[in-house]
């Protein structure tokens, strides 16, 4: 037979209270990164340089928003030599999609300003105009 509810030990449903909720704070704070509610499929396009776009900036095909850039990083060697004139050096953007069609590794994207303020975004586009950096999935 259990015991009822109020002659438990208060310290202990205290402190298994203040495990849950930390632990579903934690979930809350981290959904994004889980992989049914997640942030979509990423991809990676290479800049020889990206002006000013910053993480969490968004990413839009047809000026829909679709997504957000997560990550920029500084790259060498033969993850460049699908620019132009082959730079010894790169920027690698990683951007997710969530929602959006699937774009393949044929598509190109644009850095393009947003605001007369100077807020960027990444223009992501189908192969038909070929204009821009080729994205690929990892």
């Amino acid at each position: 037979m259990s015991k009822p509810f109020r002659d438990r030990n208060p310290v202990i449903i205290g402190a298994v209270s203040l495990l849950v909720i930390a632990m579903l704070v934690a979930v809350a704070f981290k959904a994004g990164s889980l992989p049914i509610i997640g942030s979509g499929t990423k991809y990676y396009a290479d800049f020889s340089e990206i002006g000013g776009l910053k993480v969490d900036d968004p990413v839009r095909i047809a000026g829909v928003r679709v997504g957000k850039v997560d990550s920029i990083a500084l790259a060498s060697g033969t993850t460049c030599t699908g620019l132009k004139d082959a730079p010894d050096t790169c920027v690698v953007v990683g951007f997710q999609m969530k929602g959006a069609p699937a774009i393949g590794n044929a598509s190109y994207a644009d850095i393009k300003i947003q605001t007369i303020l100077g807020q960027m975004y990444l223009d992501v586009r189908s192969e038909e105009r070929r204009v821009g950096k080729e994205c690929r999935s990892r």
